[in-house]
């Protein structure tokens, strides 16, 4: 079936594509050496899909006020700060709602593990449902957990116990059946309340600027009574919440989305 693209959309692609070969050497081998229509065949539909996604990106109603801290405090170029704002604000819900079902689907595992309570054969059904969860969305879930319980076990040991624990090997079944009740209410429930768009979106606001080598947080003023910072401003009125706080956002930063330092 032959894949169909606008003229518009394509004539964008193409000149693109055209500016890059002229300025860049490596570019230039890389056309030559697909000049071929045989060669471009495997990869045409990619090219279309991240067409068709550039094009859907760039139609999405712009984040001025992103865009400007972005550029203010984050040091990004124009084109790199709207691309940046779009994504922070255009993908905050859904990775909200996938937040939210990875770490209550943590939290259920560690529950059913829990009430198994010391039998090796029902303990590693359960760590087999675990093992799965055991990932890198729900690490930072895990060490917190562990942190907090005071136990001097990484995320890699925590999770190779669970593997044993599934193949019934008998003392890791037992040393995770001890370990689960210690960790299992620092894990979000089934029925907690869910992260806000308004967290994420800020917390992926302050991602990008940590991602452009820049320190990102909050600024509270006992005077005022307030945060003052630019980054919490932005999201207050893009997202017209006036009354956001930053603090989970910072939280989620720095424990659930693994940010890049500045």
């Amino acid at each position: 079936m032959a894949v169909k693209v606008s003229t518009a959309l394509s004539g964008k692609v193409a000149a693109a594509i055209a500016e890059l070969v002229r300025e860049d050497e490596q570019w230039r081998a890389l056309f030559r050496r697909f000049s071929a229509p045989e060669a471009w065949a495997p990869h045409l539909k990619r090219l279309v899909a991240l067409a068709r996604m550039v094009a859907t990106v760039q139609a999405r109603p712009r984040a001025p006020d992103y865009e400007s801290v972005l550029i203010e405090v984050g040091g990004y170029e124009p084109d790199a700060a709207r691309w940046s704002s779009l994504w922070a604000t255009s993908t905050a819900e859904p990775n909200a709602r996938e937040l939210d079902r990875v770490r209550r689907k943590l939290g259920s595992a560690l529950r059913q593990l829990v009430k198994a309570g010391r039998s090796p054969l029902v303990v590693s059904r359960r760590a087999g449902d675990l093992l799965p969860l055991l990932n890198d969305w729900t690490r930072p879930l895990v060490e917190e957990a562990l942190a907090g319980s005071h136990l001097r076990l990484s995320f890699e040991e925590f999770r190779d116990m669970a593997a044993k624990a599934a193949e019934r090997e008998p003392a890791a079944c037992a040393h995770l059946a001890e370990i689960a009740p210690l960790i299992v209410n620092s894990v979000p429930k089934a029925r907690g309340r869910s992260l806000s768009v308004e967290t994420v979106a800020h917390a992926q606001l302050l991602m990008a600027i940590r991602g452009g080598g820049r320190r990102a947080s909050f600024t509270y003023s006992d005077i005022e009574g307030d945060h003052t910072d630019k980054m919490t401003a932005a999201t207050r009125r893009h997202l017209r919440k006036p009354r956001f706080r930053p603090v989970a956002a910072r939280h989620l930063l720095d424990s659930r989305l693994t940010p890049i330092e500045g």
